[in-house]
């Protein structure tokens, strides 16, 4: 069961203030774009509206939009052992947050390894001792793996 509580919400950022930002947000996307590499996902939303130029996939301000409004208000995430979690209802939840995420993968290639105190590329134990770390945290109530492993086939 979701821990609940009561806590004062806090906001920095003013409701004019926050619209400015998804305004701002909504013309980067339809002017500059985003780059991407995925054939079908760019057959996908050209399909849905979407514009190719130079390269990168322009989205309509219409499309995201539509595409905002179906998104749920709440997710609920399935863990080993049978453990639910709710996000979206009210509960209070802390999440890791990874390091620098690289474009092609979405998490980190790399890993400061502070033994030996190098930079590296990460390995897939580097993934597992991380993981294990964030399992074991108890106030993290959902985790997102760091890295994306280097030394396995497909990385």
């Amino acid at each position: 069961m979701a821990q609940r509580r009561n806590f004062m919400q806090f906001n920095i950022l003013s409701p004019e203030e926050v619209e400015a930002i998804h305004q701002a947000t909504l013309r980067i996307l339809s002017e500059i774009g985003v780059t991407l590499t995925h054939v079908k996902a760019r057959e996908v939303l050209t399909s849905s509206g979407a514009a190719i130029r130079d390269e990168r996939v322009l989205l309509p301000p219409n499309l995201v939009e539509a595409c905002i409004a179906r998104c749920p208000h709440q997710v609920t995430l399935r863990g080993r052992g049978g453990a639910v979690k709710t996000l979206g209802d009210g509960s209070l939840n802390f999440h890791n947050l990874g390091g620098a995420r690289d474009i092609y993968n979405g998490s980190a290639v790399s890993y400061h390894d502070p033994g030996a105190d190098e930079h590296r590329f990460a390995t897939l134990q580097d993934l597992r001792d991380a993981t294990r770390l964030l399992d074991a945290l108890e106030n993290c109530t959902t985790i997102t793996p760091f890295f994306t492993p280097q030394d396995v086939p497909g990385a």
